[in-house]
């Protein structure tokens, strides 16, 4: 008995709540900024993607009015086309 009054005691407390209430908070917000990094990181994957592709079509361009008909394909070290 002298166990489970100790636990509720515990339990009860404002202390452990406060910090219970601190660690989720945190944790919400650790989850925000991942999230967030990630979306950012997305972001800027996107725009060197259209960079690649106009860059792709210069060269392409400039190589058909040199004469050769190879095209160039230009593609991220991750990318799997």
């Amino acid at each position: 008995m002298n166990n489970y009054v100790r636990l509720n005691n515990l339990l009860d407390n404002e202390v452990v709540t406060f910090i219970a209430t601190i660690c989720f908070m945190v944790i919400i917000f650790a989850m925000g900024f991942c999230l967030g990094r990630f979306m950012r990181i997305k972001k800027l994957e996107d725009k060197w993607d259209k960079e690649l592709t106009k860059t792709q079509k210069v060269i392409n361009e400039i190589l058909e009015k040199a004469g050769i008909f190879k095209e160039i394909s230009l593609r991220r070290e991750g990318d799997k086309q």
